[in-house]
């Protein structure tokens, strides 16, 4: 087998420290720095750092916090990293070159040690950071630093393992076992992520399926957090054997064959493994930073729960000079939409709502018919124009249907906005559609999930 390329993350490293002898508004500026190519043929980075950003805060109560830097990480590989910190007399002197500012101390680490959980942080003390002035001059008294992982959730782990040497033929049963964190629940200390049932009957050498799994739920992110496999007869789940591993051990490749062994020990056969992979479940944002071009929509929720537009409790009350709920909320989303739609702005429908004496509709185009003749072409009207003109116009009535407007767009990749006022659960199953937001309205305010 071939050695698998490691694979990468983004990671959003985060960083905190305490600070002595330093008075509040100080300004101290963290430089970070780590190895971020590879030799071909080599597991071991060049002798050279590369500066992932400068960044610049000011003591409060004797901390210092500064704002996440993004930066590459790949699994199973060192990745040195270095923090510098420096004393500032004013902001602009950030850009100037290092050897001119003043060290405050620096701190070596390896950046596989920052790798956490989303709620887990690494707590560096300062006989651990490198002091570089004189006792009465500022210090760094403990850095506090956090890697999370952007989009981890989205990393799928594929394994694949075939049997060799069994002592005796049977249909065989794998199984991949993670050992429970301390905050896990269970009653037992170890927790199933999948199991499979090998193929073609009964076999002295089983073939299974591959084992697909979330890298999140397998180890946290932790390619080091033990794993077991279990290796049991089919037909009455008693244990054949067992072995340990950790994703580190397979990331690393090579020709990988474990020996599995019984309640006494004995050997029980041997598992090979044929394929490991580890690969992103690209998002939306990955799309959109690979250039994607893509149309937008943006729709309106015209139910009765809004209230007519004629109360001023209404969210869609319409009051001159000042701006409604949802008028607020289409202003918010439109600076970010228009960014990522290939026309001069989205497509507006709308739901829930009845226009003239017809009935309750759940897709209807924006703005209405007898807007686009009194108007002319709506192709110089915005948005929030194109609402405005509408929204007098239509009875509200419901309920929120949107499989209406989702059916509208799996012929085309859409980016859908949903403007509603209530919590909706939807199930969104189309491979059509790129994206969905759905942007609550409340009475005084905008939030969107």
């Amino acid at each position: 087998m071939e050695k698998p390329t490691p694979p990468t993350a983004l990671l959003a490293l985060h960083v905190e420290c305490a600070v002595e002898n330093a008075e509040d508004g100080a300004i101290v500026m963290l430089v970070v720095k780590h190895y971020q190519h590879w030799s071909a043929d080599s597991d071991k980075a060049h002798a050279s750092h590369r500066e992932e950003g400068r960044l610049v805060s000011t003591v409060s109560n004797g901390k210092v916090k500064y704002s996440p830097v993004s930066m590459e990480f790949r699994f199973g590989r060192p990745q040195p990293l270095v923090c510098a910190w420096f004393s500032l007399t004013h902001e602009h002197e950030h850009g100037s070159p290092l050897s001119s500012l003043p060290l405050i101390g620096s701190l070596n680490i390896d950046l596989a040690q920052v790798m956490t959980t989303s709620t887990a942080s690494t707590t560096v003390p300062a006989n651990h950071i490198t002091k570089a002035r004189a006792a009465s001059d500022p210090l760094i008294a403990t850095a506090t630093l956090s890697g999370v992982e952007l989009n981890r959730n989205q990393r799928i782990v594929t394994l694949h393992f075939r049997g060799r040497h069994f002592v005796r033929k049977d249909t065989f049963r794998l199984s991949l076992f993670a050992k429970r964190l301390p905050q896990e629940r269970g009653n037992t200390p170890w927790r199933t992520i999948a199991a499979v049932v090998s193929e073609g009957g009964s076999s002295s050498r089983p073939l299974w399926p591959p084992i697909t799994a979330e890298l999140l739920s397998i180890c946290h992110n932790d390619i080091d957090h033990p794993l077991k496999l279990v290796v049991s007869h089919a037909s009455n789940r008693s244990i054949c054997g067992t072995v340990d591993i950790s994703l580190r051990s397979l990331i690393m490749g090579g020709d990988i064959r474990l020996s599995i062994a019984d309640s006494n020990g004995k050997f029980a056969g041997q598992l090979e493994q044929i394929f490991f992979e580890v690969v992103p479940q690209h998002g939306f944002l990955d799309f959109l930073c690979g250039g994607m071009d893509i149309d937008s929509m943006i729709a309106i929720d015209f139910t009765a729960s809004n209230k007519p537009c004629t109360d001023p409790k209404s969210l869609h009350a319409v009051e001159q000079g000042i701006d409604n709920s949802y008028e607020r909320a289409i202003n918010a989303i439109g600076d970010v939409l228009k960014y990522h739609h290939k026309g001069q702005q989205p497509k507006v429908l709308g739901f829930g709502g009845a226009i003239a004496e017809e009935r309750v509709t759940h897709c209807f185009d924006l703005p209405l018919k007898e807007v686009e003749e009194s108007q002319g072409e709506d192709d110089g009207m915005s948005v929030i124009d194109i609402y405005r003109s509408s929204v007098p116009r239509i009875r509200f009535a419901g309920p929120s249907v949107l499989s209406h407007i989702i059916d509208r767009c799996v012929v085309h990749l859409f980016n859908i906005c949903f403007v509603v006022s209530g919590v909706l659960m939807v199930k969104i199953e189309s491979r059509h559609i790129a994206n969905v937001i759905f942007v609550r309205v409340f009475l005084h305010h905008v939030s969107s999930r």
